[in-house]
């Protein structure tokens, strides 16, 4: 069965805001701690890893190489030349 690129219930663009040190393993902290933003952005894409690609080719910097991910994700994190953080995934497995 061919899944979605976005999964059911979901939008393309999902705005995630930290307002405290909830996962610092995943380099994300509040604007106290990290002296800016505490938002990133969960953005969903038909082909993930040409995005990824272009962007880094616009100077986005790697946070996170795109891998596929446990919940059924390929999705990888970037930071683009303004400071915002993204990450850019493709559904690839619904999970049950």
């Amino acid at each position: 069965m061919k899944t979605k690129a976005i999964p059911e219930g979901f939008h393309s663009l999902i705005p995630d805001l930290v307002v405290r040190d909830v996962a610092p393993e995943m380099n994300v902290f509040s604007p106290q701690s990290s002296g800016g933003g505490s938002s990133s952005m969960y953005l969903y894409v038909d082909d993930v890893d040409s995005v990824f690609t272009k962007a880094v080719s616009a100077g986005a910097k790697v946070t996170m190489s795109l891998a596929d991910m446990f919940w059924g994700d390929r999705a990888g994190g970037l930071t683009d030349p303004f400071g915002h953080r993204w990450i850019l995934a493709f559904s690839f497995q619904e999970i049950q």
